[in-house]
């Protein structure tokens, strides 16, 4: 794949924490920055799909349903069961942790879960933001649609529900 060169300035603090974070995690800058703009571009043209599907339905007056044939999670969630490294399984067992200890939620308990290295190492997501993104969509090249979030509360999207509950005891 053939790659262009962009530069940045960052305050010097900035730029010394940055190298000390991927030195710490024997990570290379460009690959760090290329997730970080991956994420970026992913939140960015989720939020224009979402807002064309918004002016989409108010202007048909009927509402945008997803199917089956849309519904990504649903092959990918037994793979994602037996692998307990992926950043997927990780997110889905915090959310079941949680669910489990409080019985709903909130997208901000759950960022807390994935980015907490140290008390919660089995569910660290490096990147939580982009990874969940792209559970949240079955758009492009995302992992697949499981999560919905509405005022906060994070819910399982209902087409995928039953394999994720079937598939539930391999995330605890």
């Amino acid at each position: 794949m053939e790659k262009d060169k962009i530069y940045i300035e960052l305050d010097k603090e900035l730029n010394n924490k940055l190298q000390a974070a991927l030195s710490i995690n024997k990570e290379d800058l460009n690959d760090v920055f290329e997730k970080l703009i991956k994420s970026y571009l992913s939140d960015t043209f989720l939020q224009v799909g979402n807002s064309l599907k918004s002016e989409y339905t108010a202007s048909v007056k009927t509402p945008y349903v997803e199917t089956d044939n849309n519904a990504k999670a649903r092959q990918r969630i037994p793979k994602w069961a037996l692998r307990p490294d992926q950043y997927n399984h990780k997110i889905i067992k915090a959310y079941f942790k949680i669910l489990d200890e409080k019985g709903t939620v909130t997208l901000n308990e759950l960022i807390n879960k994935c980015s907490d290295k140290y008390n919660y190492p089995q569910m660290y997501v490096a990147d939580f933001k982009g990874n969940f993104a792209q559970m949240k969509t079955d758009a492009g090249n995302s992992h697949g649609k499981v999560f919905v979030v509405i005022n906060d509360v994070v819910k399982i999207w209902d087409e995928i529900e039953s394999v994720l509950i079937e598939y539930k005891k391999y995330f605890k």
